[in-house]
């Protein structure tokens, strides 16, 4: 497994390397520790700052540690790179609204719409523990078994145990409840479809009602598929928006469909 790190150097980064050693503690593995800095008066400190944390890591034996430092525009840099490498997965911060540093929450939002492989953005905030329960929000896409079969593979090291979701704002319950039924009838010859709940949530304030189900089910990681027109009509046409989302503060998995 090959990962790309986005880092900013910061404290919020202590939970993303913990996330990488646990994906790849258990298999041979690369991670690719990106950093792009703006002028060149930034190098001599970006430079001291990578080499630190590339000998931290260096101390897990069985992962090759690799720094990427280049001038430029994060995004654009942080694709080149993607592409070039064709890594497995992304991880990178966010610092939420209101924030205009390299991990703003804008950022990550672009890359999760550009990106052609995973990423996994987690909050500043957020207090790392391993993902084993696993919340993903379906919208019956086709490309839903792929996905969901992949998320299994990824977060595999965490023994996942997965909830899969929909939720109604308006439109048929009967028809929701057939597509939910025709999903599980799909994934129930996967080898861990023991480990998958169902479930679909009638509510007039999705926003409310998934943060509720993320509190009472002890929820460490949302997984989905955006899609390619805009993130706040992502399932629940406008009634919530990509920051609610994010306002959940917990880490989101994104596939590309």
């Amino acid at each position: 497994m090959k990962i790309i790190l986005a880092t900013d150097f910061s404290e919020a980064n202590k939970t993303l390397t913990e996330y990488a050693i646990d994906l790849l503690k258990d298999k041979e593995g690369t991670l690719l520790l990106f950093h792009a800095y703006e002028g060149e008066d930034d190098f001599a400190e970006a430079e001291a700052k990578m080499s630190s944390t590339v000998n931290l890591l260096g101390e897990f034996g069985n992962i090759d540690v690799k720094s990427v430092l280049v001038q430029g525009d994060p995004e654009t840099c942080l694709l080149k790179l993607i592409n070039d490498e064709q890594a497995d997965l992304v991880l990178m911060s966010t610092r939420g609204r209101g924030n205009k540093r390299f991990l703003e929450g804008s950022l990550s939002k672009k890359i999760m719409s550009s990106s052609p492989i995973p990423l996994l953005s987690i909050h500043e905030d957020y207090q790392y523990r391993e993902s084993s329960e696993i919340l993903f929000v379906t919208n019956f896409n086709k490309s839903d078994f792929n996905t969901i079969s992949k998320l299994y593979e990824l977060l595999k090291p965490f023994n996942p145990h997965m909830h899969v979701v929909h939720c109604i704002i308006d439109g048929s319950l009967t028809k929701a409840s057939r597509l939910l039924f025709e999903l599980e009838a799909t994934l129930k010859y996967l080898d861990f479809s023991e480990n998958i709940k169902y479930k679909l949530i009638y509510s007039t304030n999705p926003k409310v009602a998934l943060k509720t189900y993320c509190d009472e089910n002890g929820i460490s990681l949302v997984a989905f598929t955006p899609r390619q027109k805009h993130f706040g009509d992502l399932f629940f046409k406008d009634r919530v928006t990509k920051d609610d989302f994010y306002d959940l503060h917990l880490p989101l998995l994104t596939f590309k469909k």
